[in-house]
């Protein structure tokens, strides 16, 4: 084992030898010097700008980002003692550029022209009758079932630290990656996404229990009553058009509030999206009111980083593995962290060879919708 120093800020662990060789990042800081690394441009010795949260893991908006992008020095690594214990300093915000953009998607491999899937029927009304749903139109294009068990990974509160975000984007795909609607220029990250062949959804704040030191901005609450629910949903959705549906961020509250979430289920309908219910509370009834409301949906079955850690994640993705193998998929949520990204680019390098299919949530929505009309169909 060796210990170094990136850009004299962070200490990191790298394994030499090992039975799975990688980055492997064992702290609770997020190592955004590695991150920013990773996120470098291909082909190109030039440090990518970006703008952190200035709240580590969590995804609270930081200040206004400066009126030029910061630049970053080009790392360099050196052997030293361990820093000593304590935060490190916190690294001025910064914005990615429309240049920088340019140069990821340059970067990134070529893509065939995405294949039209039929569309499948579902107990949920689509805007019309001749247009296939929005869930359908908008979701990556992905060959039938095989028999293999499916495995989709979201990776929510996406957005607002963009140098995390961006390295989730360049990971191998199809995953489907959920933008927080207060994060900056939606629309160039969903298109960054999708450009590597990910799918795209809103991670909409809903209120949980209990206080929180501060306010989640864009947050829907139980006892705004349905037509400001509506409102506030209808702007966040019409600012990243594209998308597949949403999955809740937080909500133990509002998802337990069948009034609370009877309008957002309208607009999904009326919208032809799905959702994806992120299952914040064990008292969650947002799968039943989409169901009751004839929506297409699906419920995370594992959570990858509830705690941090490398290590976690690593079991917590075995888990995933458990469960595609005993219900025919599984549904798995991580976030834009260091250590997720590190374990989750390793591991989609091993799961197609363990006999599992990666698919977009989509793919397993579609599936569950099939079963269910098939379903319908058989007691009619």
């Amino acid at each position: 084992m060796a210990t170094v120093v990136i850009g004299a800020s962070v200490a990191i662990t790298v394994s030499i030898g090992a039975p799975r060789t990688g980055l492997y990042v064992e702290t609770h800081e997020e190592p955004a010097e590695i991150a920013r690394a990773f996120a470098i441009p291909l082909g190109t010795g030039e440090p990518l700008p970006y703008r952190p949260s200035a709240q580590g893991p969590f995804n609270w908006p930081g200040g206004a980002p400066p009126t030029e992008p910061a630049r970053l020095p080009a790392p360099q690594v050196a052997a030293v003692d361990p820093p000593p214990t304590g935060r490190p300093p916190p690294i001025a915000p910064a914005t990615l550029t429309p240049p920088v953009v340019a140069s990821l998607r340059a970067a990134l491999p070529s893509i065939p022209p995405p294949r039209r899937l039929p569309p499948v029927r579902v107990p949920a009304p689509s805007p019309s009758d001749a247009d296939e749903p929005a869930w359908i139109a908008n979701a990556v294009p992905t060959l039938p079932p095989d028999g293999r068990p499916e495995i989709a990974i979201i990776i929510d509160d996406a957005g607002v630290d963009r140098v995390h975000t961006g390295v989730a984007i360049r990971l191998k795909g199809p995953l489907t990656i959920s933008f927080l609607p207060y994060a900056s220029d939606l629309a160039g990250q969903a298109r960054a996404a999708r450009a590597n062949r990910h799918e795209v959804m809103l991670h909409v704040p809903m209120e949980p229990h209990g206080a929180f030191a501060e306010p989640e901005p864009f947050l829907l609450r139980a006892r705004m009553g349905a037509g400001e629910i509506q409102r506030r949903l209808a702007r966040d959705l019409d600012a990243l058009p594209g998308i597949v549906g949403i999955n809740n961020h937080m909500g133990s509250l509002f998802t337990s509030d069948p009034q609370a979430l009877a309008p957002v289920m309208e607009e999904l309908v009326r919208r032809g999206l799905l959702f994806v219910d992120s299952r914040t509370s064990a008292r969650s009834l947002a799968q039943d009111s989409a169901q009751a409301h004839g929506l297409p949906n699906a419920g995370r079955d594992v959570f990858l980083d509830h705690y941090e850690g490398q290590a976690e994640v690593r079991k917590r993705l075995i888990e995933t593995e458990r469960v595609a193998r005993k219900q025919g998929y599984a549904i798995a949520i991580g976030h834009p962290r260091a250590a997720t990204l590190a374990e989750l680019a390793l591991w989609l390098d091993e799961v197609e060879s363990k006999g599992y299919r990666l698919v977009p949530v989509s793919a397993i929505v579609r599936a569950r919708a099939t079963q269910l009309a098939g379903r319908l169909a058989t007691r009619g």
